[in-house]
């Protein structure tokens, strides 16, 4: 009767068409004022007071951290020995300060290891070491160490890996089984051009120690997408080998220059093709770019990528030819070294990363314009990894430079997932389309998302709805009338998006910083002084708009 009385009182007004419709927004009145009613948090909701304890925890928990790296130092400095202090002729402490003033004679390391092991590993707790140094300089039954981490796992044979999983208490393994695996690619040198497709082509892929332990040790999943600067750059790697579960962030320029996927495409570049095997056009227009990008944008990392070792060495000789005339490349070159600057092969250049990639794809058609599906390693079992590390090498931008499109590569269901995945990255590299779940412009999760989208649009703004690819969205983004493909602003509502994380630290620390690294400016809209004071959060919200456009 309750519910029901409002609508009997103007029952005659209402339209019958209407009458559901009448009845629901009743029934859903009631119903949150029962649920304000019965909660005190919400009726004492104060924007002001909750942004500040909002920030007050930011600050706290930015704080933690920097606290807790002190501890750890203090904790690590009070633990090592005083070098300094007098100790008898037998003690391990004058046996090494005996070894660092030696000029020759040193003990081998292996031997000092064995010998002066644990006295070492409290001075420098941490080794870094691969697998074979491992069993090179570390006596299995004289060194132990309480934690071994395996890093870029999937690269890590078993055999290898047994060595230093036995000379630890615990081992944690951390990689990517969708990345490199283990191979013989560098067990064999192949001169010949034909001999190397044709190797390259039956490479088979080893099983690696992430492969093993996924099968019985418990295993978490890391989501969080870090290193991309625009979500173009992942999107096509999230979709193929990552069925959309990475969580992506989006940037706040849609397009730019300087930003995101581009695809180059040179239709006169020829693919040597039973010769040189490599597209020395193709060499030429990656290292003009090379030269471009010294001039234009010295203090940006620059990696370049190719799909052979033929068409690595082939950029590379370009580069030399070029450097002595061009005095910003070679001082480019010369001053950042491997730190800013490379030229790698996709079988070598997982774990790096740079703000800029090329990518020279060498292969294509040949001078008959004839394009053969032979494209390497690609076409090998584990061909698609290769490509998926090759493509998500930049922080900022990536240019994919090929003599043909994806609609020249013809592709069917029995085509290595390499190739089917070549031709997806090369079409998105072209045209930005995708079939990506919920792409940007995808509905809103709420009507009170509608409603503050429907505020804004009222005033004259160009609003985007769910502003990102996958994993994370912005609810609202203002478009920038001034400057297109830019958004002004990113408009957060507490809904399913703000409650989505399991913690406080994720939703209103982590979240918040990725996105303003990324160039959003972020203002968000509370739904319980949306429901109480309208005309306050709608000025609110309209006057931060207009200070991000000034």
């Amino acid at each position: 009767q309750t519910i029901a009385s409002p609508l009997l009182q103007h029952l005659e007004e209402i339209d019958r068409d209407d009458l559901v419709k009448t009845f629901e927004i009743n029934f859903a009145e009631v119903v949150l004022e029962d649920a304000l009613a019965s909660r005190k948090a919400l009726q004492e909701f104060n924007r002001e007071q909750h942004e500040q304890r909002i920030e007050a925890f930011r600050h706290d928990d930015r704080q933690c951290f920097e606290v807790n790296k002190r501890r750890l130092v203090h904790n690590l400095q009070q633990k090592r020995p005083d070098l300094a202090a007098g100790a008898s002729s037998e003690s391990e402490l004058v046996i090494l300060k005996g070894q660092f003033e030696r000029k020759r004679g040193h003990l081998p390391v292996r031997k000092l290891l064995a010998k002066l092991g644990d006295l070492i590993k409290t001075i420098k707790p941490c080794f870094m070491m691969s697998p074979h140094s491992v069993a090179q300089f570390c006596d299995a039954s004289k060194i132990e160490f309480d934690v071994v981490i395996f890093d870029e796992a999937s690269q890590i044979r078993p055999e290898e890996a047994l060595g230093s999983a036995k000379r630890s208490k615990q081992i944690v393994v951390v990689g990517d089984a969708q990345q490199l695996p283990p191979t013989r690619f560098f067990e064999k040198i192949v001169d010949d051009e034909d001999e190397e497709e044709n190797y390259e082509d039956s490479l088979t892929d080893m099983p690696s120690i992430l492969n093993y332990c996924q099968t019985f040790l418990p295993s978490r999943t890391l989501r969080w997408h870090y290193r991309s600067e625009h979500e173009s750059l992942i999107a096509v790697s999230n979709r193929e080998f990552y069925d959309n579960k990475l969580y992506v962030f989006p940037a706040a320029i849609k397009e730019a220059e300087h930003l995101g996927l581009q695809f180059k495409h040179l239709p006169a570049a020829v693919y040597d093709r039973g010769k040189s095997a490599t597209n020395r056009d193709e060499a030429r227009a990656v290292v003009q770019a090379v030269c471009k990008h010294c001039q234009e944008y010295p203090d940006k990392s620059l990696g370049v990528g190719t799909f052979s070792t033929k068409q690595q060495q082939a950029i590379q000789d370009e580069i030399e030819t070029q450097r002595a005339n061009n005095p910003a490349m070679a001082e480019f070159v010369d001053r950042n070294g491997r730190d800013k600057f490379f030229v790698k092969n996709l079988e070598t250049i997982q774990g790096d990363e740079r703000d800029v990639i090329f990518i020279s794809v060498g292969y294509g058609k040949d001078r008959n314009g004839k394009l053969h599906h032979n494209f390497g390693p690609l076409n090998g079992e584990g061909g698609y990894r290769r490509l998926n590390v090759l493509i998500t090498r930049a922080r900022e931008r990536c240019v994919v430079f090929s003599n043909f499109t994806a609609d020249d590569l013809q592709v069917s269901s029995n085509t290595p997932r390499g190739v089917r995945s070549l031709k997806k990255f090369l079409h998105y590299a072209a045209t930005r389309a995708l079939d990506v779940a919920m792409p940007t412009g995808g509905d809103t999760d709420s009507p009170f998302e509608d409603a503050v989208y429907e505020l804004l649009r009222g005033h004259g703004y160009e609003v985007s709805k769910q502003v990102g690819c996958a994993g994370y969205r912005i609810d609202l983004a203002v478009h920038d009338p001034k400057a297109p493909g830019r958004y002004l602003i990113g408009i957060e509502c507490d809904g399913a998006q703000y409650h989505s994380s399991p913690g406080a630290r994720d939703r209103d620390r982590l979240r918040q910083q990725i996105l303003e690294k990324k160039g959003w400016k972020i203002h968000r809209v509370w739904s319980t002084e949306w429901y109480y004071q309208r005309h306050e959060a709608s000025a609110q919200l309209l006057q931060a708009v207009k200070d991000s456009g000034s």
